[in-house]
């Protein structure tokens, strides 16, 4: 996470219901560098953004999409926690604990199937 006002000029879309144009556009505006890159793999993707926060370490970073989706971030002790605090697994099925080795992608070392 950077600090607040740590941005980087990056090249975003403007929903027409938020240009002054009433349409859709493309505009340099500053986005925290630390999460610069995803929104940028986003837009590209076709996904586009709507708004981005790091979070400066107060909270975790998200995304809003252009659909009103919010994207939270969180390391897997964070979503570990997540998952524990509301009794479901990754799967969203009622658990009492969550088992770290269920969870897909992010167990042991990243050379690990």
């Amino acid at each position: 996470m950077c600090e607040w006002g740590d941005t980087v000029p990056l090249m975003v879309p403007i929903p027409a219901s938020c240009s002054h144009t009433g349409e859709f556009r493309w505009a340099l505006k500053p986005i925290d560098r630390c999460i610069a890159p995803l929104v940028s793999a986003l837009n590209k993707a076709g996904l586009y953004t709507r708004g981005a926060c790091c979070g400066h370490g107060k909270l975790p970073p998200s995304v809003i999409l252009d659909d009103d989706t919010f994207v939270v971030l969180m390391d897997r002790k964070t979503a570990l926690e997540f998952f524990d605090r509301y009794g479901i697994d990754i799967h969203g099925n009622k658990t009492n604990k969550v088992d770290p080795d269920t969870m897909p992608c992010i167990k042991g070392d990243a050379g690990d199937e």
